[in-house]
């Protein structure tokens, strides 16, 4: 059972909040808020899973994809912009943003 754990990769997609964005930005896994889905990772951390977080960021400040290390959590972890190349505040931006998402996800 444990060998079959251990080749185990979840797939989490969640949203860049800004309780988790302070960690991203500091690139230190301490997240704060509301604690379900941290637990959950660490949990299967701790199992010997192999989980992989994609974070979308749907603030607009970060331009670029990334690729995130944590110096304290071994998880591949990558941050997912927006629509990069379209104005906020245009009537594109969001469909495009989810669109372009939804497609990293993929």
């Amino acid at each position: 059972m444990s060998d079959r754990l251990e080749r185990l990769r979840i797939l989490f997609v969640l949203r860049l909040y800004s309780a988790l964005e302070k960690s991203v930005a500091a690139a230190h896994w301490a997240p704060s808020g509301v604690p379900t889905i941290y637990k959950l990772v660490e949990s299967l951390v701790e199992q010997g899973t192999q989980p992989i977080l994609l974070l979308t960021d749907k603030t607009g400040r970060g331009a670029k994809d990334a690729e995130i290390r944590f110096d304290n959590f071994p998880v591949a972890t990558r941050r997912v912009a927006g629509a990069n190349g379209v104005r906020r505040w245009s009537r594109l931006y969001w469909p495009l943003t989810e669109l372009r998402q939804a497609l990293a996800a993929l």
